[in-house]
């Protein structure tokens, strides 16, 4: 018998909750709720010729202003998380002088970032009715 079976052909059991309920109720742990609701920036220190600290909102926004190689941010950032401090090593392959970098990660509380203003949504008839309007208006005044 082929599909939902375990050893010696006897059904394996179902499920009696999904997923989501699972995750659903484990928000109810204050323990677990809590870190999920902590948030954190980073602080990177970088090294060589010009070292300079600067404070990121969050480790892809570090890795995508330092040009660091995108794919492993996700496992760096959850080493960092365990660790609180963690070196990242961008090894130069020498083409083009590129040398090999560090950059020194640390955890730190998160900063607060302004929201970016929203741009109005403006119906398509609107937007041509104000357009026919400045033409109007344009007109008037060169006439």
């Amino acid at each position: 018998m082929e599909g939902n079976t375990t050893e010696g052909n006897t059904p394996a059991p179902v499920p009696t909750r999904t997923r989501s309920e699972g995750v659903s109720d484990s928000w109810k742990d204050p323990a677990v709720a809590a870190a999920r609701k902590e948030r954190h920036s980073v602080i990177v220190k970088s090294f060589g010729d010009d070292p300079k600290t600067i404070q990121y909102k969050s480790v892809t926004e570090a890795f995508k202003a330092l040009d660091l190689p995108m794919g492993q941010h996700i496992t760096f950032r959850a080493k960092l998380k365990a660790e609180g401090v963690k070196t990242f090593t961008v090894n130069g392959d020498g083409a083009e002088g590129e040398e090999k970098r560090e950059y020194e990660f640390h955890i730190a509380p998160a900063i607060k970032v302004e929201p970016k203003p929203r741009k109005a949504k403006v119906k398509p008839e609107a937007a041509s009715e104000d357009a026919a309007e400045a033409d109007e208006s344009t007109e008037a005044a060169a006439g």
